[in-house]
């Protein structure tokens, strides 16, 4: 039987559910526990990011990497490797301290950067053709207010804008940008 694994359904949208296979929903995979003392949240990977972002606000924390939408599973996320719009910060993987994935047999591994290494960095951005992954560890981060700063520049000035408005200010954490 051929196996399809499904979460929000839009990083991979329905057109990798095989006809008569079987379909894993992970949506109901969504319990989260944070972990202070590490910095650190594990939650299953069926949990969509605006659940996560609602369970961490009232503790004043947040993700440090997430897709840029909220309405994306965190599974799906690690199972791409999505960016967000943390500014000057690697793919979400950079964020994820280890996961568990269940394997083709049914077996059940651990992964981390030192555990199953190999499997840890091939899974993460394999789009779960290596497996199922059940649960994460990702940081935290405190969670902070931005003050939104907002320039329609000419394309000439794109360039010189981005470098005097935020390449060039340590203290900017997130940035987002659309040439048009």
């Amino acid at each position: 039987l051929r196996v399809s694994i499904a979460g929000a359904r839009h990083s991979m949208g329905g057109h990798t559910i095989y006809p008569d296979g079987i379909v894993v929903d992970m949506l109901p995979l969504n319990e989260m526990e944070l972990h202070e003392e590490r910095g650190t949240l594990t939650v299953q990977a069926g949990a969509i990011w605006k659940d996560v972002i609602d369970y961490l606000e009232p503790l004043g924390q947040s993700v440090k990497i997430m897709q840029s939408n909220n309405s994306f599973s965190v599974g799906g996320s690690i199972s791409v490797n999505c960016h967000g719009w943390q500014y000057d910060q690697p793919p979400i993987a950079s964020s994820v301290r280890r996961f568990r994935i269940m394997l083709a047999d049914g077996k059940i591994v651990q992964c981390s950067r030192t555990e199953n290494a190999e499997l840890f960095s091939l899974a993460l951005g394999g789009y779960g053709l290596f497996g199922i992954i059940l649960d994460v560890e990702l940081e935290v981060t405190r969670n902070a207010r931005y003050r939104l700063e907002q320039y329609v520049v000419s394309i000439n000035d794109a360039l010189a804008t981005f470098d005097e408005k935020i390449n060039n200010r340590p203290d900017v954490e997130m940035a987002y940008a659309r040439m048009n």
